[in-house]
């Protein structure tokens, strides 16, 4: 019979009835634990783990909990191993009691477990008139956190509460847990009455006031909570009306006879008036005035208000306005008048700089005064403040304004500021020291410091550098540690730069715990959880980390905390809330050519936990139409591979633009499967195989170029691509850069009904030139070449050009070859250029200036830059969450006899 040498018991909730003579055998043991459980040993001897057994398991993968433990098969343990284990496990938050169970003899650890109750579904039946939506936002426990009766009491205390103050004075909630017998989880079942409702029959207001002012009407339920916020959007309204302080509160309510009683005390309103303004008008000068923002009229406000003025008047150019107030008192009403004599505006003419060896250009830019622009005597202070900040960041540290001097012309209205520097001498670096670094080496922190000796001091580059040492010491596990910078200089201004080091306590990585998750597997975890017990620290590693959680989908918020142990060990906890994994999302649209359309998506973002991702798509318009089912596995063969699978139906009609008849009608069925990999930082490598069955009919016969243009054609091709995308905003990029190479190749090798070869490629290049203008340029072109018995590409794979993100100024695919009947019938090459000045007007509306140019060609060899067409013109942008509204003309340069000047286009997004 097996004799057990060791337990471990860890209890969570009550003492283990052990008796009362091992209680204080193990008392001191007990007060030495941080959370009130007990730890029983009769030995410390290591012990060689052969086996692991595990019972009671049921809400965790077995691979997570044995990483919380930290103990597998093969380890040597001993007491304290296994007391950190357990207090692991219980940070988690999902056990009531662990206890463990070793032999020595044949190495067998069995650890049982019994787990929290954790709820993990709220099912709500309702008798009367409330939605289950209102109810379930009012129960204060959800899925997926710990069941205990006194939690369940208080929630449907709160619950009944709320649904009381909503109206149901004789509301009654019946909660019963429904626990599983296996697995321990709880259902929690909703049952509740609402009764009879609090019905407001009559409504008194004072003041005379409506009571359609409140949308509170007679026969409504006497919902407190609605009837209050009502009275806080009349409160507000009163306010932008321009009563002050006005008064506006539920008085009360009589349940016997429905009466509510709302008090309503507007006060006094406020006039503003406004005398001598001529520059700006008077509902530009109410947005100054501050009074409603204090609820009050007073001296000291209109003081305020005063200044106010004045400084946009200075703003402005107005240096010698002039503003004056009077506080008057009317019946029911306050007035503050202001008069104001604006004078004369004034604009820089120059600015003139007087002992200065810098760049005058750069110095002037350093200025909040520029030339041509207002002048505004305000910033005065900030420019010399600006001035001498610039110096000092480029070595000069005793440098001097001595001048900074407006001289008015009131003839013409102008200002010249004279600004005298007395620069001082410039510091050289002569020598660069480390110093306090204890167990990094000198020459790794000198290695990181870029900045060459014998060169002037620059702020900027001391700053990078410390940044750089900052940056090496954290990613050591220093966590602690600090940089701090001084000078040594001697009288010829050469200066030694000296960095010294504090790196303080040295940090590992400890144990890693993740806490909320329910649905989510541990093996999401694994693969974004880059880090290690016992090595060094990293913040930044961890902030990575936690972004690519968030990227995965499947997290309304992920935090993290973090416990120092002894030896320098640091645990991570991941808390992560789980979002719901269910997606959908539709819209409508309009476009120019395709008119009305719409879509709808559905999408699963984790199978079987795993973040694996099925989504179903639906787009219709009044040319076309696509259904497509697509899976995507983000680890492909346990490595970080993602694969992609999708099949779809697509129907389009192709149109004349001009006259809007059919060109040919077609039906594309795909299958197709890839992979992708990050190659680097912002770029992405694909490779994908797809298989096509095309159909396409109602051909007009000038548009034919082979037979494979009609009929039923299998296209089976291999299409690897690479992407470039370093954009800030996808939606609307002010920098950056995305480009991409596509390459399809189609063989009867591969079982396809024709043979050719697709080289298509793009860059995009963003710039912002200044606030609120970018540069966006783009260049695409494509080749296609058939070889065997295929000419000219099918037509479903010859290229168009023509349209509002392609040549504006256009049809759409109307540029190139054309057939006898004019009817455009695509090619094998096309180039296409495009440069847009966007411009910001407001946050929401915007302006956009283009020029656009490409063209078509038959066949690769016809590829000539000499016959490009060229467009020009400008556009709208509306913002709106899903990317700008968008309307543009375009005007033909070298339009063709018998051609239409140009197009306007309307859709969502940027052309490119």
């Amino acid at each position: 019979m097996e004799k057990i040498r060791f337990l471990y018991t860890l209890t969570h909730t009550k003492w283990k009835r052990a008796g009362i003579v091992f209680f204080l055998l193990y008392n001191i043991s007990i007060i030495m634990l941080i959370t009130p459980h007990t730890v029983l040993s009769q030995t410390n001897k290591p012990f060689n783990v052969t086996k692991i057994v595990i019972s009671g398991l049921n809400s965790l993968d077995e691979r997570e909990f044995l990483h919380l433990l930290g103990i597998h098969e093969g380890d040597t343990v001993d007491e304290n191993k296994i007391r950190e284990g357990i207090k692991s496990l219980f940070k988690k938050g999902l056990f009531d009691d662990v206890k463990i169970y070793g032999n020595q003899d044949t190495g067998v650890l069995t650890v049982a477990v019994a787990e929290r109750a954790i709820i993990t579904d709220v099912k709500i039946t309702v008798s009367g008139n409330l939605s289950k939506k209102v109810i379930k936002e009012s129960f204060t426990l959800r899925e997926g956190i710990q069941y205990n009766e006194d939690a369940l009491k208080t929630a449907v205390k709160e619950l009944t509460d709320n649904i009381v103050e909503k109206g149901f004075p004789a509301a009654s909630v019946e909660a019963v847990p429904a626990p599983d017998k296996t697995t321990g989880r709880v259902k929690i079942l909703l049952n509740i009455k609402t009764g009879e409702p609090l019905k407001i029959k009559k409504i008194v207001m004072s003041e005379g006031q409506s009571a359609d002012l409140l949308d509170v009407h007679e026969g409504d339920v006497f919902d407190k909570h609605y009837v209050e916020s009502k009275l806080k959007e009349l409160n507000d309204e009163l306010v932008k009306q321009g009563y002050y302080s006005p008064v506006v509160k539920l008085f009360s309510f009589n349940p016997a006879d429905g009466t509510l009683v709302i008090e309503v005390t507007t006060g006094k309103k406020l006039l503003v008036t406004f005398r001598g303004n001529e520059f700006f008008s008077t509902s530009k000068l109410n947005k100054e005035m501050p009074f409603l923002e204090y609820g009050g009229v007073g001296p000291d406000i209109a003081e305020e208000a005063k200044q106010s003025l004045i400084t946009l008047y200075h703003q402005n150019g107005y240096i010698d306005v002039t503003v004056s107030y009077e506080i008057r008192q009317l019946n029911k009403d306050v007035e503050v008048a202001y008069t104001i004599s604006e004078g004369k505006k004034y604009e820089v003419d120059k600015i003139i700089f007087t002992g200065v060896t810098q760049d005058v250009k750069k110095l002037k830019s350093k200025l909040y005064t520029e030339e041509g622009k207002a002048f505004n005597p305000d910033v005065m202070e900030d420019d010399r403040t600006a001035l001498l900040d610039y110096y000092r960041g480029v070595g000069f540290l005793s440098i001097k304004v001595t001048e900074l001097t407006p001289i008015t012309n009131a003839n013409n209205g102008t200002v010249t500021l004279q600004v005298h520097i007395e620069e001082g001498q410039r510091l050289i670096i002569s020598q660069i020291k480390i110093t306090g670094q204890e167990s990094l080496k000198e020459t790794d922190l000198m290695a990181l410091i870029k900045i060459p000796l014998k060169t002037p001091y620059s702020e900027q580059d001391v700053f990078d550098a410390r940044q750089e040492l900052l940056s090496y010491i954290k990613r050591n596990g220093y966590a602690n540690g600090d940089v701090k910078i001084s000078y040594e200089t001697d009288s010829s201004a050469e200066t030694t730069l000296i960095f010294h080091i504090t790196e303080g306590k040295k940090y590992y990585f400890g144990n890693t715990l993740v806490k909320g998750n329910v649905k989510v597997k541990w093996d999401v975890f694994q693969r974004v959880i880059k880090h290690t017990v016992g090595e060094p620290f990293d913040f930044s590693k961890v902030n990575r980390e936690m972004s690519d959680l968030y990227r995965t989908g499947l997290f309304k918020s992920v935090d993290v905390e973090y416990a120092d142990h002894e030896g320098g060990l640091r645990d991570v906890m991941f808390h992560v809330v789980e979002g719901n994994a269910g997606v959908i999302e539709y819209g409508l649209g309009y476009g120019e050519y395709d008119g009305l359309r719409g879509f709808v998506d559905v999408k699963y973002l984790n199978l079987n936990g795993m973040n694996r991702q099925l989504s179903l798509n639906t787009r219709v318009s009044m040319i076309d139409r696509k259904v497509s089912l697509n899976y995507y596995e983000p680890w492909f063969l346990s490595t970080a591979l993602p694969l992609s699978a999708t099949i779809s139906y697509e129907g389009r009609d192709e149109k004349n633009y001009d006259t809007m008849e059919i060109n040919y009608r077609v039906q594309k069925y795909t299958a197709a499967i890839g992979v992708e990999k990050e190659l680097a930082d912002s770029l992405k490598g694909k490779l994908f195989y797809e298989f096509n069955i095309v159909r396409t009919w109602d051909v007009q016969p000038d548009v034919i170029l082979s037979h494979e243009d009609s009929g039923t054609l299998a296209i089976s091709s291999i299409v690897p691509s690479v992407v470039f995308d370093n954009r800030d905003n996808p939606l609307e990029p002010t920098s950056g850069f995305t480009a991409g190479i596509h390459l399809k190749l189609a063989s009867k090798l591969l079982l396809s009904d024709t043979d050719f070869i697709k080289l298509s490629g793009y860059g995009n290049y963003y710039l912002g030139l200044t606030k609120g203008l970018v540069l966006a340029t783009s260049l695409r072109t494509g080749i296609g070449q058939g070889w065997k018995s295929t000419v000219n590409l099918p037509i479903i794979e010859r290229y168009f050009l023509g349209g509002g993100t392609t040549v504006r100024g256009y049809g759409q695919d109307s540029m190139g070859p054309k057939g006898t009947n004019n009817d455009p019938t695509g090619g094998n090459a096309f180039l296409m250029g495009n440069l847009e000045f966007r411009i910001k007007l407001t946050d929401s509306l915007g302006l956009v200036l283009f020029g656009d140019g490409g063209n078509v060609w038959p066949l690769l060899s016809q590829y000539s830059l000499d016959n490009i067409d060229y467009t020009t013109g400008g556009g709208l942008r509306y913002a709106t969450p899903v990317g700008p509204l968008r309307l543009d003309y375009g005007y033909k340069l070298n339009r063709k006899q018998d051609e239409s000047p140009g197009r306007f286009y309307f859709s969502i997004g940027q052309a490119f």
